[in-house]
Protein backbone atom coordinates (compact mmCIF):
# COMPACT_ATOMS: atom_id res chain seq x y z
CA UNK A 1 0.00 0.00 0.00
CA UNK A 2 1.40 3.31 -0.99
CA UNK A 3 0.36 6.55 0.87
CA UNK A 4 -0.19 9.61 -0.47
CA UNK A 5 -1.69 12.57 1.59
CA UNK A 6 -5.22 11.50 0.06
CA UNK A 7 -5.30 8.03 1.29
CA UNK A 8 -4.40 8.86 4.97
CA UNK A 9 -5.91 12.02 4.93
CA UNK A 10 -7.26 14.59 2.66
CA UNK A 11 -5.18 17.29 2.39
CA UNK A 12 -7.20 19.65 4.37
CA UNK A 13 -7.60 17.07 7.02
CA UNK A 14 -3.93 16.27 7.71
CA UNK A 15 -3.21 18.57 10.25
CA UNK A 16 -4.95 18.98 13.34
CA UNK A 17 -4.12 20.77 16.88
CA UNK A 18 -3.05 16.60 18.14
CA UNK A 19 -0.71 15.76 15.74
CA UNK A 20 -0.47 14.68 11.91
CA UNK A 21 -2.56 12.34 10.03
CA UNK A 22 -4.99 11.65 13.42
CA UNK A 23 -7.07 8.97 11.52
CA UNK A 24 -4.44 7.96 9.37
CA UNK A 25 -4.20 4.61 10.81
CA UNK A 26 -8.13 4.01 10.80
CA UNK A 27 -8.32 5.25 6.61
CA UNK A 28 -5.50 2.55 6.04
CA UNK A 29 -7.02 0.08 7.81
CA UNK A 30 -10.84 0.56 5.80
CA UNK A 31 -8.60 0.95 2.58
CA UNK A 32 -6.58 -2.44 3.32
CA UNK A 33 -10.29 -3.60 4.53
CA UNK A 34 -11.69 -2.83 0.87
CA UNK A 35 -9.06 -4.36 -0.85
CA UNK A 36 -8.97 -7.61 1.30
CA UNK A 37 -5.26 -6.80 2.28
CA UNK A 38 -4.30 -9.10 4.97
CA UNK A 39 -0.86 -8.20 5.97
CA UNK A 40 0.20 -5.59 3.29
CA UNK A 41 3.64 -3.83 2.44
CA UNK A 42 3.09 -0.24 3.90
CA UNK A 43 5.13 2.28 2.08
CA UNK A 44 5.17 5.85 2.97
CA UNK A 45 7.27 8.61 1.70
CA UNK A 46 8.26 11.55 3.97
CA UNK A 47 9.24 14.98 3.96
CA UNK A 48 11.14 17.71 5.55
CA UNK A 49 8.11 19.51 7.34
CA UNK A 50 9.31 22.75 6.41
CA UNK A 51 8.60 21.90 2.73
CA UNK A 52 5.58 19.42 2.96
CA UNK A 53 3.62 21.69 5.25
CA UNK A 54 3.51 24.64 2.90
CA UNK A 55 3.28 22.08 -0.56
CA UNK A 56 0.33 20.77 1.54
CA UNK A 57 -1.20 23.92 1.86
CA UNK A 58 -0.79 25.04 -1.55
CA UNK A 59 -2.54 21.30 -2.42
CA UNK A 60 -5.63 22.56 0.04
CA UNK A 61 -5.63 26.05 -1.58
CA UNK A 62 -6.52 24.09 -4.82
CA UNK A 63 -10.13 22.46 -3.65
CA UNK A 64 -11.02 24.43 -0.91
CA UNK A 65 -12.12 27.74 0.57
CA UNK A 66 -9.05 30.12 1.14
CA UNK A 67 -8.06 29.95 4.45
CA UNK A 68 -4.65 31.74 5.63
CA UNK A 69 -1.50 29.65 6.18
CA UNK A 70 -1.71 30.32 10.16
CA UNK A 71 -4.97 29.24 10.58
CA UNK A 72 -4.49 26.29 7.92
CA UNK A 73 -1.34 25.57 9.88
CA UNK A 74 -3.13 24.14 13.18
CA UNK A 75 -0.57 21.53 14.36
CA UNK A 76 2.30 22.67 16.84
CA UNK A 77 5.46 22.71 15.46
CA UNK A 78 6.90 20.32 18.48
CA UNK A 79 4.20 17.59 17.85
CA UNK A 80 4.61 17.25 14.25
CA UNK A 81 6.22 13.77 13.57
CA UNK A 82 6.25 11.33 10.79
CA UNK A 83 7.23 8.62 13.93
CA UNK A 84 4.24 8.77 15.51
CA UNK A 85 2.07 8.02 12.44
CA UNK A 86 4.09 5.45 11.94
CA UNK A 87 3.56 4.02 15.16
CA UNK A 88 0.09 4.20 15.01
CA UNK A 89 0.21 2.19 11.48
CA UNK A 90 2.17 -0.33 13.10
CA UNK A 91 -0.29 -1.15 15.65
CA UNK A 92 -2.90 -0.98 13.00
CA UNK A 93 -1.00 -3.30 10.51
CA UNK A 94 1.26 -6.09 13.02
CA UNK A 95 2.66 -8.22 10.69
CA UNK A 96 3.30 -5.88 8.12
CA UNK A 97 6.94 -4.75 7.04
CA UNK A 98 7.34 -0.79 6.85
CA UNK A 99 9.19 0.34 3.83
CA UNK A 100 10.27 4.31 4.35
CA UNK A 101 11.47 6.44 2.06
CA UNK A 102 12.50 10.51 1.95
CA UNK A 103 10.86 12.49 -0.36
CA UNK A 104 14.20 14.26 -0.63
CA UNK A 105 16.10 11.61 -1.96
CA UNK A 106 13.51 10.67 -4.54
CA UNK A 107 14.09 13.00 -7.45
CA UNK A 108 15.41 11.40 -10.77
CA UNK A 109 15.20 8.18 -8.92
CA UNK A 110 11.95 6.61 -9.11
CA UNK A 111 12.47 3.77 -11.30
CA UNK A 112 15.31 2.79 -7.81
CA UNK A 113 12.92 3.34 -5.51
CA UNK A 114 10.02 0.91 -7.27
CA UNK A 115 12.72 -1.76 -7.57
CA UNK A 116 13.55 -1.50 -3.88
CA UNK A 117 9.52 -1.71 -3.30
CA UNK A 118 8.93 -4.56 -5.15
CA UNK A 119 12.20 -6.78 -4.37
CA UNK A 120 13.02 -5.95 -8.37
CA UNK A 121 9.91 -7.45 -9.62
CA UNK A 122 9.63 -4.02 -11.55
CA UNK A 123 12.01 -1.79 -12.61
CA UNK A 124 10.78 0.48 -14.99
CA UNK A 125 8.42 3.36 -14.75
CA UNK A 126 6.14 4.27 -18.32
CA UNK A 127 7.36 7.32 -19.59
CA UNK A 128 5.41 10.75 -18.29
CA UNK A 129 3.02 12.60 -20.33
CA UNK A 130 3.77 16.40 -21.46
CA UNK A 131 1.00 17.64 -19.04
CA UNK A 132 2.46 19.86 -16.43
CA UNK A 133 0.58 21.14 -13.22
CA UNK A 134 1.07 24.54 -12.58
CA UNK A 135 3.10 25.31 -9.13
CA UNK A 136 2.77 27.89 -6.73
CA UNK A 137 5.04 30.57 -5.94
CA UNK A 138 5.79 32.35 -2.92
CA UNK A 139 4.61 35.66 -4.95
CA UNK A 140 1.35 33.68 -5.99
CA UNK A 141 0.00 32.90 -2.02
CA UNK A 142 1.62 36.04 -0.65
CA UNK A 143 -1.27 37.93 -3.05
CA UNK A 144 -3.65 35.49 -1.78
CA UNK A 145 -3.25 36.72 1.57
CA UNK A 146 -3.07 40.05 0.90
CA UNK A 147 -6.23 39.92 -1.06
CA UNK A 148 -8.21 38.12 1.95
CA UNK A 149 -6.78 40.55 3.95
CA UNK A 150 -8.19 42.95 1.64
CA UNK A 151 -11.46 41.38 2.13
CA UNK A 152 -11.67 40.86 5.91
CA UNK A 153 -14.07 42.00 8.19
CA UNK A 154 -12.51 42.50 11.60
CA UNK A 155 -9.47 41.42 12.45
CA UNK A 156 -10.19 37.45 12.77
CA UNK A 157 -8.87 36.55 9.39
CA UNK A 158 -11.96 35.43 8.31
CA UNK A 159 -13.09 36.68 4.97
CA UNK A 160 -16.48 38.25 4.19
CA UNK A 161 -19.29 35.59 3.51
CA UNK A 162 -20.25 37.78 0.86
CA UNK A 163 -16.87 38.69 -1.10
CA UNK A 164 -14.79 35.66 -0.22
CA UNK A 165 -11.16 34.34 -2.01
CA UNK A 166 -12.73 32.28 -4.71
CA UNK A 167 -10.93 30.04 -7.20
CA UNK A 168 -11.20 33.00 -10.28
CA UNK A 169 -9.17 34.89 -7.34
CA UNK A 170 -6.80 31.90 -7.29
CA UNK A 171 -6.14 31.35 -10.84
CA UNK A 172 -5.84 35.06 -11.29
CA UNK A 173 -2.82 34.69 -8.60
CA UNK A 174 -0.97 31.98 -10.47
CA UNK A 175 -1.40 33.71 -13.67
CA UNK A 176 0.05 37.10 -12.80
CA UNK A 177 2.99 34.94 -10.55
CA UNK A 178 3.98 31.94 -12.32
CA UNK A 179 6.20 29.44 -10.63
CA UNK A 180 9.19 29.75 -12.71
CA UNK A 181 13.07 29.12 -12.17
CA UNK A 182 13.50 32.56 -10.67
CA UNK A 183 10.01 32.38 -8.70
CA UNK A 184 10.53 30.65 -5.46
CA UNK A 185 7.88 28.09 -3.53
CA UNK A 186 5.75 29.39 -0.74
CA UNK A 187 7.96 30.08 2.26
CA UNK A 188 6.18 30.84 5.32
CA UNK A 189 8.77 30.54 7.91
CA UNK A 190 11.18 32.70 9.58
CA UNK A 191 14.56 31.44 10.12
CA UNK A 192 14.53 30.25 13.43
CA UNK A 193 11.22 28.11 12.51
CA UNK A 194 13.09 27.02 9.45
CA UNK A 195 16.01 25.67 11.67
CA UNK A 196 13.57 24.35 14.09
CA UNK A 197 11.44 22.17 11.48
CA UNK A 198 14.63 21.02 10.62
CA UNK A 199 15.76 19.72 13.43
CA UNK A 200 12.63 18.43 14.14
CA UNK A 201 13.25 16.28 10.83
CA UNK A 202 16.84 15.05 11.88
CA UNK A 203 15.21 13.50 15.00
CA UNK A 204 12.13 11.81 14.07
CA UNK A 205 14.61 9.84 10.84
CA UNK A 206 17.02 9.07 13.22
CA UNK A 207 13.84 7.51 15.47
CA UNK A 208 12.19 6.35 12.53
CA UNK A 209 15.45 4.15 12.38
CA UNK A 210 15.15 2.42 15.68
CA UNK A 211 11.91 1.02 14.94
CA UNK A 212 10.83 -2.63 14.61
CA UNK A 213 9.90 -3.61 11.10
CA UNK A 214 10.84 -0.19 9.41
CA UNK A 215 13.03 0.05 6.69
CA UNK A 216 14.57 3.24 5.58
CA UNK A 217 16.03 3.40 1.65
CA UNK A 218 18.70 4.39 1.11
CA UNK A 219 19.62 4.76 -2.70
Amino acid sequence: MFFDENILALVQDVLAPAGLYPEGAERALKLACALQLQAPVLVLGIRNFADYLPSLYCEALKSTPFTPFARFCVTALATLSWADLVERLACAFPQSPILVYRAEDLRQREAELLTWVTGGQISALPQPGKSQRRGFSDAAVRALHRLAKDRTLGSDGVCAAENPVGFDDLAACLEAHPRGVDSAAYAPWSASERQTLDLIYQLDIARLQTLDRVTFWRP
